[in-house]
């Protein structure tokens, strides 16, 4: 919404004009080049429209983020290569060293079926179990995994290395976040019976 006011200046005004970039109306020109035309404030009934700025490439540094992630995959790799050489002829056919086939299948493993949510019904909160959508699964799996190799390892390990680690285990079914995946099976489980409170 658009005001005529005679206190400000022409560059003022078309900056604000520009910055909007929106099509100037047959009206328009004259105010402009009088320095007349300035922009109100919105109202309370008008909404904004947030636009997703991109990164500019400029302040990003690729490589930078790629580092941790091959850093991890290499030290799968390693690991997966040594367990394969030291291994009978017999047992080498089953060792998996395919480092990107490792992080799915152990990122799969990680994820829960079922997740609770806390429900109030009359002045009491229960833990219903709820169905998890996939992005939900594939978080929570991430976020276990990050969690528990920044507070439960060792400080003096980097980062891919524990995270390796996790992720050897998550593969073979074993390791604290499987526990934690079963120990949500587990409660949902048992609290089966407040199902019906989800509708």
């Amino acid at each position: 919404m658009y005001c005529i006011n005679s206190e400000n200046t022409l560059k003022k005004t078309c900056i604000l004009v520009s910055a909007l970039s929106l099509p100037f109306p047959g009206f328009w020109p004259r105010f402009v080049l009088l320095g007349l035309l300035t922009p109100n404030a919105m109202s309370d009934k008008d909404t904004e429209e947030l636009e997703e700025k991109e990164v500019k490439p400029e302040l990003e540094n690729p490589q930078l983020a790629r580092k941790p992630s091959a850093q991890t995959l290499e030290a799968i790799k390693r690991k997966q290569l040594e367990k394969y050489h030291k291994a009978p002829e017999d047992e080498k056919e089953t060792i998996e060293c395919n480092p990107y086939v490792i992080f799915h299948q152990a990122l799969k493993n990680c994820q829960p079926i079922i997740g609770l949510s806390n429900i109030t019904k009359g002045g009491k909160t229960y833990q219903v179990p709820v169905p998890l959508k996939d992005s939900r699964k594939r978080f929570l799996a991430m976020k276990w995994l990050i969690t528990e190799c920044r507070e439960n390892k060792s400080r003096r390990m980097l980062m891919p290395e524990k995270l390796s680690l996790e992720l050897l285990q998550a593969f073979n079914n074993e390791g604290p976040i499987i526990k934690k995946k079963h120990t949500l099976h587990k409660m949902a489980e048992a609290n089966r019976a407040y199902a019906h409170f989800r509708w």
